[in-house]
């Protein structure tokens, strides 16, 4: 797979702030447990603004996400409207 090529939030578009309240909320998910771990991507055109992986690929054992661990998805909508309720 073509790796996609890096560019800042601002240059795609996006709030910074925006996307950093995304993370926070991820991070405050698995720290209470509603899922073991989670990968999102963000981009436009080609272009990613944000990529990151987060949590646990096993919380049992306590191993960490890594890039290219496989796993269930799950729907962003979700995620996208609590993390707008906490702003």
């Amino acid at each position: 797979m073509a790796s996609m090529d890096q560019a800042t939030p601002k240059d795609l578009g996006f709030d910074p702030d925006h996307l950093d309240r995304v993370i926070r909320a991820i991070d405050a998910d698995i720290e209470a447990q509603r899922y073991d771990g989670a990968a999102i991507c963000v981009a436009r055109r080609g272009r990613v603004a944000l990529g990151a992986h987060r949590g646990f690929a096993e919380r049992a054992s306590g191993r960490r996400l890594e890039a290219d661990a496989v796993f269930a998805s799950m729907s962003k909508r979700g995620l996208v409207r609590r993390a707008r309720r906490r702003s």
